[in-house]
């Protein structure tokens, strides 16, 4: 049987009056996740919450991961709205599989729910103010940004080939901008201003599946797919084989 891997975009969840739409709209997923054949893990590649978490927000999401839980790991990436510490608990919680909270640039190898083992490369929103306290002036840290990020993929390229000659199914994903994506408006994403991910750091990973959010337009850009926004209702599963 091939794996599958469900991937849940931006929910950015919070105290507000469409929250409860939010919820339905995961939920609605959530229900065709687990109905799928084959599902081998949960992606959740940040922005859970979309400022402070109120108690009713992390017990919300709370009953939601246990459930997604109980039928394949689960995996969450730290998005820039969510805030430090936000995630944490997530990890703790009672459920079959493991929930992985990430908030670090690193490989994550796992056991998938079909048993198949993979590594996953899981790229959290690069904060910019990680430089400042290095002491990186602002106007310097689009040039330190990309000597940073050229290190930490050509690093994950390496332990994702070391994964496939082992077996492991390979795959990423990945919180933030890479240069080229257009906004829902059309606005071009990663101008010098940002710390952006580029087409020749994408590709020193290989040919794995590359899945990003943050950008709330679903759309492919070399090679990644941004995969959009749950609070418009949007979903997207793929399968791998070796």
């Amino acid at each position: 049987m091939m794996t599958r891997f469900a991937c849940i975009g931006d929910t950015h969840f919070y105290g507000g009056s469409r929250n409860t739409y939010r919820l339905r709209s995961m939920d609605a997923i959530i229900a065709e996740v687990l109905a799928l054949d084959g599902l081998g893990a949960t992606l959740y590649p940040g922005d859970v919450f979309h400022a402070r978490a109120t108690t009713t927000n992390l017990n919300d999401v709370d009953e939601r991961l246990q459930l997604l839980a109980s039928h394949a790991p689960v995996i969450l990436a730290k998005g820039n709205h969510d805030e430090i510490g936000s995630l944490d608990g997530f990890a703790r919680l009672a459920a079959k599989f493991p929930i992985y909270v990430v908030t670090s640039a690193q490989c994550l190898r796992f056991q998938c729910a079909t048993g198949e083992w993979a590594t996953c490369f899981i790229f959290p929103y690069p904060d910019k103010s990680v430089l400042v306290a290095d002491g990186v002036a602002p106007a310097d840290i689009p040039q330190a940004a990309a000597v940073a990020l050229d290190g930490i993929f050509l690093g994950a390229g390496a332990e994702l080939t070391a994964a496939r000659k082992r077996g492991d199914l390979t795959l990423m994903i990945g919180h933030g901008t890479i240069r080229g994506a257009t906004s829902s408006v059309g606005q071009p994403m990663g101008l010098e201003r940002d710390i952006a991910v580029d087409a020749s750091q994408l590709d020193r990973l290989g040919p794995i599946a590359k899945i990003w959010s943050h950008v709330h337009k679903p759309q492919e850009i070399h090679g990644a797919h941004y995969i959009g926004s749950v609070a418009a209702m949007l979903e997207y599963s793929f399968n791998l084989s070796k």
